[in-house]
């Protein structure tokens, strides 16, 4: 597999989700901003509200989140300064590939809406929102935890001067396929596509030395969070 094949990929599994028979669309550019601020808001109370604790997957997040720091000194060290993962790094660490994340969703909003695609454009606004909110949200999180990146071999060192925690990429990807296998219930391949794309270039993150273990875990547990609020 080379550089060029995770755009390529992308490309193929979106192009094949704008085949999908059409539904009447709720998320779209005119509602995206007014959309964005309930997403933040959805985001930013969510840990504060009664119902949120009452429901089992959120202590399954947790507990995911709280075991990963376990994995941040010798396993992430390990998996880092591993030369096998080399050729691994130049695909799903790359900038293509980060290119491809970022400009996708919003192309395929535009292009659905001028194609008159509705459920293509719905999915496509609904991404962006996912991306939009998930990188506020990211940012925010990042200023406060201040955690340095790896190359500083502070494993522990929040509040320290950093923006390793939590990853952004993680928290984009997820959020992104998040959203395209819930827009897409009928079809029952999409998590078998979207999920192990974005648990590669997830853990590409780890394996190219730009974070710890539990900075691209707490990330993507936050980025599906964020995708299902969005479909939501």
């Amino acid at each position: 597999m080379t550089r060029k094949s995770i755009p390529r990929l992308l490309v193929l599994f979106f192009a094949f989700l704008t085949v999908q028979a059409q539904s009447p669309s709720e998320h779209e550019l005119e509602t995206f901003f007014s959309h964005l601020v309930d997403d933040q808001r959805e985001i930013w109370t969510t840990p504060f509200q009664e119902e949120t604790w009452k429901k089992p997957q959120t202590y399954w997040f947790i507990g995911a989140s709280g075991l990963s720091f376990t994995l941040d000194d010798e396993p992430s060290r390990s998996i880092r300064e591993n030369d096998a993962f080399s050729g691994f790094n130049d695909v799903f660490a790359s900038t293509p590939a980060d290119l491809t994340v970022a400009l996708l969703p919003v192309t395929l909003g535009l292009a659905g809406k001028w194609s008159g695609q509705e459920r293509l454009a719905e999915f496509g606004w609904k991404s962006t929102e996912a991306l939009v909110g998930s990188l506020i949200a990211v940012s925010l999180m990042k200023a406060v935890t201040q955690r340095p990146r790896p190359n500083r071999e502070n494993v522990y060192g929040f509040w320290d001067g950093g923006n390793s925690f939590p990853s952004g990429h993680a928290i984009s990807v997820w959020a992104v396929a998040s959203v395209a296998s819930k827009h897409y219930p009928d079809q029952k391949w999409v998590p078998w596509v979207a999920y192990p794309l974005a648990g590669l270039i997830s853990f590409s993150r780890i394996s190219s030395g730009h974070h710890f273990a539990s900075d691209v875990v707490t990330g993507s547990v936050l980025g599906f969070s964020t995708g299902r609020w969005v479909v939501d």
